[in-house]
């Protein structure tokens, strides 16, 4: 699972439409795909870093992510 983060990222339109989304809730000014493009590649950076410092981490992040998944 790990080594897929290291691959580059193309955000979707829907990923971009969500993070718009949440924008236009929490921050109206910033809601535009340029600013929605900025965060998701910030969050992949930031998930891409972790996998080599705290690796971990970020196994036990999605692991939590799989019990929750399955148990809904």
């Amino acid at each position: 699972m790990l080594d897929k983060m290291t691959k580059e990222y193309e955000p979707s339109e829907k990923d971009i439409n969500t993070v718009i989304s949440i924008l236009k809730r929490t921050d109206p000014k910033h809601a535009t795909p340029e600013w929605a493009n900025l965060i998701l590649d910030h969050i992949h950076a930031a998930l891409d870093d972790m996998s080599f410092s705290n690796p971990e981490k970020l196994e036990g992040i999605i692991q939590d992510i799989e019990k929750k998944r399955l148990s809904s």
